[in-house]
């Protein structure tokens, strides 16, 4: 890109304004999910109590221009009854009283924009009875010069898929006190910029939708946050971080191919704060390592960049001790120098005003380059796919490793996995498929130690938080059933199984290899319905429907139950046995479907009821494979502990559990998590034939020639003991 002319304007637009023809919905900065919350890393403060935070530079190196006649004259930095200045703007750079200019490199020149113009009074709308659709103005920006090695179009199949970035909401990833990766995308806050070589955008948090529905900074950002410390270690270390921009970030000079574009390895050099609304906003300057490779973003008009070796890493922007607080601040901005300092009186004011909201990057700051960090890139930008096998772990296939995402080897599109035998690559245009040998695993292999095989009856591992609950016991052949009845009529019982119990003939071993083979259930993982992560999210397991169409949290297009493997039917016949025992009353209907869930290591199914209307009150699952927690608790809207848990069910390989009752998935929610490697669980329920479509009706059938009624093997136990 040719160097800015003498007077060009280098000012970016603000994010907020209304008269940019690519404004987009911004979420890139929302409120991080918990498993991203970094350790809190401390650093060091300034012992001035004016400082807001300790600069990288050495005092010893602090400069102070001599020919400002509006500042006193400088400390003296030698002598030790004086305090030496230290800076409010963290940076990497040297500071220096020159104020001389680096020739623009032809490809990091930055980019100029126009002034934004004023917002204008909307006038308010009238009520209309039919929507009118808004096409999206269309994108003038010239193309990129090349195309990014690593892309996604969603947000879960970028974090699934990423070791550096698996960040689900924010836009910075931190983890272990220091930064991984960083999105740039809708919401940079005011003043976003992005050329070839250099970003600069604002901290995230403290926003929040005014009265016309705009964000706003409406809360001080805080030292203290955890993010911004991991942001200010990463600076400090000289960490190398990747960045990537999505399509709504409106400061790209060019079309961006896809939703979320991998860019390279950055460097942050700058941390500062300004005013924003009044309130106080941290920044970032982030600068690409590798100087000398082309951008893939840059524009096709733009030239080669110039090497490393033709870089003048000496020049660097204005910086000057504040009168005041007397720390040291960068001139960031070309109307003039500004004290950085959030604790100082003078704290962003121009010319003794507070600094208007349109301002000018600073050429100098925007041109200044840095050394490249000594450390390497710690992962390839395009991860490689998984070896087909592991070696010595039969399990590795079912690790939680193999069930992430995967960047495609052929065009680089990073894919969630969905399907239980493979990864498929989510780009129509390409049919890119990688297989990971999964071997047929017995129950054995995935067992939890801690729990041995009963041989006798199983012992009993439940518990009950609440001791007004009823709780009883007895014995069906094999079978230890114990019931807690949460009210009235309403229960959970648990079937315990042991060795002998799972060994025989269609018992929970041979089901359990049986599924396995050639993924006969079709399990998928499917899109969730809401959710908080934009594009929405996949499931954290995969799922088949048999019998009777059911519509839980995702939508699962239901297999007919003569397509069914006749180990799932002879199931069926067991969790029917199941539910009669579960229900005395005299309530039970027969199922007529079933719900085939398998999960990998670390998969779960989170709180939720099966209160639909359209089922009925009885409820079993089947559990198969690795051992498995299954809590109830009581609805928040129905209780003050709501997330206490009544009762938790230790679930080994065998057990079957049955809810039941008129009001139990009003009342109470439950949830499934399990830390094995494989685990299968088999559900069934009533339907009520008047809420399902009479063309559907036949799938609930099956030919029941083929299995035979189970009997809960009370004949075999019984004959065993004689």
């Amino acid at each position: 890109m040719a160097p800015a002319k003498k007077g060009q304007s280098t000012k970016r637009k603000a994010t907020n304004d209304t008269s940019s023809p690519r404004k987009r919905t911004r979420a890139s900065n929302a409120v991080k999910l918990p498993d991203q919350t970094p350790d809190s890393a401390p650093i060091a403060t300034s012992s001035s109590s004016q400082s807001s935070v300790l600069s990288p530079i050495p005092e010893s190196t602090a400069q102070f221009p001599e020919s400002n006649p509006a500042l006193p004259n400088p400390p003296d930095v030698s002598s030790p009854s004086k305090p030496p200045a230290r800076s409010s703007i963290l940076s990497f750079f040297p500071p220096t009283a020159s104020t001389s200019k680096l020739p623009s490199p032809p490809s990091s020149a930055p980019r100029p924009t126009k002034k934004a113009a004023p917002k204008k009074a909307t006038p308010k709308k009238t009520p209309s009875t039919k929507a009118t659709p808004i096409s999206p103005p269309p994108d003038t920006r010239p193309l990129p010069s090349g195309t990014p090695a690593v892309w996604a179009d969603g947000r879960q199949a970028l974090c699934d898929t990423l070791p550096y970035f698996r960040s689900f909401q924010s836009a910075a990833y931190t983890t272990r006190g220091v930064a991984f990766g960083f999105l740039l995308d809708g919401d940079n806050g005011e003043r976003p910029y992005l050329d070839n070589e250099v970003a600069i955008t604002r901290a995230g948090g403290g926003f929040e939708r005014d009265e016309d529905g705009v964000m706003k900074q409406a809360k001080d950002h805080k030292e203290d946050n955890a993010t911004l410390q991991s942001m200010i270690k990463t600076m400090k270390d000289k960490i190398p971080i990747v960045m990537i921009v999505g399509s709504h970030n409106s400061a790209s000079a060019v079309q961006l191919p896809h939703r979320y574009c991998v860019m390279d390895y950055f460097q942050v050099t700058d941390v500062w704060t300004e005013k924003v609304n009044k309130r106080v906003c941290y920044r970032y300057r982030f600068e690409k390592v590798n100087l000398a490779k082309r951008s893939w973003w840059s524009p096709q008009s733009d030239p080669d960049p110039l090497p490393s070796c033709s870089r003048d890493l000496s020049v660097r922007a204005h910086r000057e001790a504040c009168g005041t607080c007397q720390e040291v601040s960068t001139q960031v901005y070309q109307e003039g120098w500004m004290c950085l300092t959030s604790t100082c009186a003078r704290f962003f004011e121009l010319n003794g005003k507070q600094a208007p909201k349109d301002l000018t990057y600073n050429p100098d700051f925007l041109n200044q380059r840095t050394a490249p960090p000594l450390q390497n890139p710690s992962f390839d930008l395009k991860p490689a796919p998984l070896p087909a096998n592991s070696g010595s772990d039969p399990t590795y296939a079912f690790s939680q490793l193999c069930w992430k995402g995967m960047v495609c080897a052929t065009c680089g599109r990073c894919s969630s996995r969905t399907q239980w035998d493979a990864w498929f690559c989510g780009n129509r245009e390409c049919d890119f498929k990688h297989q990971i040998n999964q071997p047929i695993l017995s129950a054995l292999a995935v067992m939890d130690p801690q729990y041995p095989l009963y041989q006798g009856h199983a012992m009993p591992v439940d518990t009950c938080s609440d001791p007004k609950i009823p709780v009883t016991t007895r014995f069906l052949g094999h079978w230890r059933v114990t019931t807690f009845e949460l009210c009235p009529g309403n229960t959970i019982t648990h079937f315990q199984a042991n060795q002998p119990l799972n060994a025989m003939g269609h018992g929970a071993d041979e089901t359990f290899m049986q599924l396995q083979r050639d993924n006969c259930l079709g399990l998928e993982r499917r899109m969730m319905s809401g959710g908080i992560v934009a594009g929405g999210m996949l499931t954290n397991h995969f799922a088949t429907n048999f019998g009777y169409p059911y519509k839980y949290v995702v939508d699962v297009a239901s297999k007919p139950f003569q397509d069914a493997p006749e180990a799932l039917l002879h199931s069926l016949q067991r969790l029917t046995w199941a539910g009669k025992q579960a229900a005395p009353d005299g309530s039970f209907r027969p199922f007529n479907e079933l719900l085939a869930v398998g999960y990998f290591e670390t998969g779960s199914m989170k709180y939720h009821d099966d209160g639909e209307s359209s089922l009925g009150p009885t409820v079993a699952t089947l559990s198969l494979g690795g051992r498995a927690q299954m809590s109830f608790r009581k609805k928040r809207k129905y209780c003050t502990e709501y997330n206490k848990a009544l009762v938790n069910l230790t679930l080994l390989h065998g057990d079957i559990t049955v809810m039941h009752g008129a009001e139990m998935q009003k009342y109470y929610e439950h949830g499934v998590v399990h830390d094995c490697k494989l685990r299968f669980a088999l559900t069934c329920r009533f339907i009520k034939p008047s809420e399902v479509d009479p063309s559907q009706h036949w799938k609930g059938n099956y030919d029941t020639s083929i299995v035979s009624e189970y009997d809960g093997d009370v004949k075999s136990f019984e004959e065993g003991r004689r």
